[in-house]
């Protein structure tokens, strides 16, 4: 997915957004105009693929033991290395007040039963996506009539309205049904 700039997971999200902040645009470009920094991450995620197998096979026993680490232990260890590493990218408290702050909306997000994958999704692509959209009411000197003045952007239309109506009009015909 590192082709068309459109993370897959939140893995690729976080990758993508790397390359982002450090001014490079995921996508078809990025291919083109820097290649060995492409196949450098190519390879070097091979690398770290055969390193953690070896990794993981040959301490494997020592990972079982950590599951029986008690989390009373286990989570103020990781809530400091959180801060620690949050403080150490910038050396600024800001950094660890957005930490604390996305890891609360993050917990009550789990605890609500909510998917962060949308959310990682929606933070990557949000920035792209009103770009693009500037760039459109640019080319058409301020128009919306250039998002329907093609058959493609009817059908991207048509599809965002069944994806977006398709719940609520199968729980109504669900409902309906079994009323009758």
């Amino acid at each position: 997915m590192l082709t068309m700039g459109v993370p897959g997971d939140a893995v690729a999200a976080i990758l993508i957004g790397a390359l982002t902040v450090q001014g490079l645009q995921p996508g078809p470009m990025l291919f083109a105009e820097h290649p060995v920094l492409v196949y450098s991450i190519f390879l070097g995620m091979f690398v770290a693929n055969v390193a953690m197998l070896v990794l993981g096979l040959s301490s494997l026993r020592l990972f079982v033991k950590v599951l029986s680490v008690p989390k009373s232990i286990l989570t103020p260890m990781i809530f400091v290395l959180c801060v620690v590493g949050s403080y150490a990218i910038n050396t600024s408290f800001f950094d660890v007040g957005v930490m604390l702050f996305f890891g609360v909306l993050g917990y009550f997000l789990q605890k609500a039963d909510a998917s962060v994958s949308p959310a990682v999704l929606g933070l990557i692509l949000g920035p792209m996506a009103e770009s693009n959209f500037r760039r459109a009411l640019l080319m058409s000197e301020g128009s919306y009539g250039i998002f329907l003045s093609s058959p493609i952007s009817w059908i991207f239309l048509i599809l965002t309205a069944i994806t977006l109506l398709g719940p609520f009009v199968g729980a109504y015909l669900k409902k309906r049904k079994a009323q009758a």
